[in-house]
């Protein structure tokens, strides 16, 4: 193949009086593109000239590009015909270089050069989508930096000669993109939205590493892109490698769906970041008047309401106390928000997590990503790997070093102490199995087509117990005595709950609860439950209820902490606006 330098430059008299060829950039099957002066804009512009041959291919880019007017997308300027018939298109010459240049310069970018670039091509996205085209060929060297006034740069998408109409694209009428960058789904000729999300994905990946997650032969990387779950361990900022962990899902049923969704939970993750930052520059005495301010709850029976704006869809909430504040997890679909309740409006932590959370200790959430199941300090906002390279964890639930989590198919159990691990195939059809682990690497996994099997299994996955239950498993907790605690949904009458007491070697105990109930939840040895007439109760093992207290009728949801000494209790009185009662639930 020959290199660029050794092109002949076209003839100028192909081309209008308006254009001077100045420079060759590259050349393909298709097109060669140049470098070209404006005469009458009087500045340099990118001329592709695509050969007679490729008569569909500039067809497809002039329809793909025509009408987009978009800052962070290449401006197609004009479009002519050379007096050999060639057709060409003309586009802005951007002279910050591409986004390959920097990467290849610089290494690792910075993490905020990370959400400045990823920032810009989401607003691209977002804009091409709702046109109803995809790019199909986002890659560093396709991104380029235009520079600002303010001596900064902005990164804008351009090359749209593989970009197509979704309808196009599923027909097969398309240009493949890249192999490095290209979605799985790509390979077998299947297109959505979100195929541009991945490859978002893996360019993000490269700005955090200096490097791609696969690399090799276009085969061997076309393996991998079909098969294997890259580390993301390298990727050292822990909010950016949970969201790109969702962007390089395989599955595009299972990955972020919109440009906007990721465009959403970037900008909470951007924001943090800036807070933190600003935090870190602020004099000691500054950083230290919030902290104690926050909520401390000391006495027994000790309550305080704070009013908080939520998001649409929340689905639950959590509590926890770390270094001697309250804080509250705020669960949406797709993301869990940690704040303080005196400060609500600055969200300390937000977790881009499938699936629920675990409430592992008075200030520790494990939570799961695509390929990756951690732990959260809430002292130190700081996250631990517990297993990556795992596929769509769907439950899991962590103790005493010993991780079991479940995917579409098979239960997996891991003892992080010794690295032994098996897994097996547990039949869960309606619902999500609940999982709870022993002291001693028992563990208990609810089976069957409505979850209404309980089984327990020793640390080889043999069966010990089995129990069957009057209806789905809703809530599950455990002591260390091997009592397991449960709560099932009647199937014959679904406005009753039946809390369990089961051991394997004693008789069944069954009480069947007679109000109607809003919600209930467990800790690590009781379990909780909020009644229609807004009555908080709990239980233990001994199936002796009492009545925590009486709250309104919009209370809707309520959260116990891992010890059950605070309880928040949350009301709804408006549109995104709640009321949380918090208070201390230590016994007199």
């Amino acid at each position: 193949m020959k290199h660029w330098q050794d092109y002949v430059l076209p003839d100028n008299n192909l081309f209008p009086e308006q254009y001077t060829v100045l420079e060759i950039l590259r050349e393909s099957q298709t097109s060669s593109v140049l470098i070209a002066f404006d005469n009458q804009l009087g500045c340099k512009v990118i001329i592709k000239c695509f050969k007679q041959a490729a008569k569909g291919a500039y067809l497809r880019e002039i329809s793909a590009v025509y009408d987009l007017k978009h800052n962070h997308l290449a401006r197609c300027l004009n479009t002519f015909n050379r007096t050999d018939g060639h057709s060409c298109l003309v586009y802005e010459y951007l002279i910050g270089g591409s986004l390959a240049d920097l990467i290849e310069s610089a290494g690792v970018l910075s993490v905020d050069l990370v959400f400045h670039c990823l920032n810009d091509i989401l607003k691209a996205l977002i804009y091409l989508h709702a046109l109803n085209r995809i790019h199909c060929d986002i890659k560093p060297g396709n991104i380029f930096l235009r520079p600002k006034a303010n001596g900064q740069f902005e990164y804008v998408l351009g090359d749209l000669g593989a970009a197509c109409f979704l309808r196009e694209a599923q027909e097969g009428h398309h240009v493949t993109g890249t192999p490095a960058y290209i979605a799985p789904e790509r390979i077998r000729n299947q297109f959505f939205f979100n195929s541009d999300l991945y490859s978002l994905g893996v360019v993000a990946f490269e700005l955090c590493t200096g490097y791609r997650p696969f690399m090799g032969s276009v085969e061997e990387i076309t393996q991998c892109v079909l098969s294997q779950i890259p580390s993301l361990e390298a990727i050292e900022y822990q909010p950016l490698r949970d969201l790109i962990d969702h962007l390089l899902i395989k599955s595009p049923q299972k990955r972020i769906e919109t440009a906007s969704l990721v465009y959403f939970y970037l900008n909470k993750l951007q924001k943090q970041y800036e807070n933190a930052c600003s935090t870190v520059k602020m004099p000691p005495f500054l950083q230290q008047n919030k902290s104690d301010c926050s909520l401390s709850l000391k006495q027994s029976g000790q309550r305080q309401q704070l009013k908080l704006t939520t998001g649409d869809n929340l689905l639950a909430i959590q509590c926890f106390h770390a270094d001697e504040r309250i804080l509250i997890g705020l669960t949406y679909s797709g993301y869990t928000d940690i704040i303080d309740p005196k400060y609500p409006d600055d969200v300390l932590k937000t977790l881009t997590n499938t699936h629920s959370i675990q409430v592992t200790g008075s200030a520790s959430i494990t939570y799961a990503t695509p390929s990756r199941i951690q732990q959260l300090d809430l002292n130190r906002m700081v996250s631990t790997l517990l297993i990556e390279k795992i596929n769509n964890p769907k439950k899991f639930y962590f103790y005493n070093n010993t991780l079991l989590f479940t995917d579409d198919f098979n239960v997996y159990f891991y003892n992080l102490n010794d690295g032994s691990n098996f897994c097996f195939r547990s039949p869960s059809y309606l619902f999500d199995p609940k999982i709870s682990v022993f002291e001693n690497g028992s563990f208990c996994i609810s089976e069957g087509m409505a979850n209404e099997k309980l089984v327990k299994r020793d640390s080889t996955g043999a069966i010990l117990s089995e129990w069957m239950l009057d209806g789905p498993l809703v809530a599950m907790t455990r002591r260390i005595d091997n009592i397991i605690l449960g709560a099932s949904l009647s199937i014959k009458d679904q406005n009753k709950y039946s809390i369990w007491c089961l051991h394997e070697f004693e008789e069944i105990k069954k009480w069947v609860l007679t109000e109607k109930v809003k919600q209930i939840s467990c800790t690590e040895n009781a379990i909780f439950w909020l009644t229609q007439n807004a009555e908080l109760y709990c239980c233990d093992a001994g199936l002796q209820h009492k009545m925590i207290g009486n709250f309104t009728q919009t209370t809707t949801k309520f959260a116990v902490s891992f010890d059950g000494l605070y309880i928040a209790m949350l009301d709804l009185v408006g549109r995104n606006q709640a009321i949380v009662t918090i208070f201390n639930n230590r016994e007199s």
